[in-house]
């Protein structure tokens, strides 16, 4: 399974945000890298994504 975008509303840190793994000619990217500063919200978002709905 391939992610092509994730809007996420009021979930820990995140109020409102869209991310949008597609190229500009709109196909999935292959690889995905999750970076940024301590408090960022990277373990937050990974745990999002581990959830069942």
């Amino acid at each position: 399974m391939k992610i092509r975008k994730i809007q996420i509303k009021n979930y820990k840190m995140f109020n409102d945000v869209t991310l949008d793994f597609t190229d500009s000619n709109g196909e999935t990217l292959e690889t995905i890298v999750i970076a940024g500063l301590n408090g960022a919200g990277k373990t937050s978002l990974l745990q999002l994504l581990s959830t069942e709905p």
